[in-house]
C-alpha cells in the first residue's frame, strides 16, 4: 500500500518530467525562455512573482535602462511555482 513518501516521490519526479519537458521545447525552439512581466503575473500571480523579486529569487532582465519591457526567466519561475510552499 503506497504511503505518503511514495506519493512525494512521484509528485518529485513528476515535476522533474514536465519542467525537462518544457526545457526541451525551448532548446528546440517551440517555446519562448521569456515572458514578459505583464504574462509573468498572470500566469504565476502578480504577488508571487514580486514577493519572489523582494526575495532575490529571480530578476527581471530588461534591454534598456527605463522605458524596455521586463521579462523573467520561463523555467525560473516555473522552478519557483514548482517549489514555493503557498498555492495560488
Amino acid at each position: 500500500m503506497p504511503n505518503e513518501i511514495d506519493y512525494k516521490i512521484l509528485n518529485l519526479l513528476s515535476a522533474a518530467f514536465e519542467l525537462g519537458y518544457k526545457k526541451a521545447l525551448e532548446d528546440v525552439g517551440e517555446r519562448k525562455p521569456f515572458l514578459s512581466e505583464r504574462a509573468s503575473f498572470r500566469q504565476f500571480g502578480e504577488a508571487n512573482v514580486k514577493r519572489w523579486v523582494s526575495q532575490n529569487l529571480i530578476e527581471p532582465d530588461q534591454d534598456g535602462q527605463n522605458t524596455s519591457k521586463k521579462r523573467y526567466d520561463r523555467m525560473r519561475l516555473e522552478i519557483l511555482s514548482k517549489s514555493s510552499n503557498r498555492n495560488f
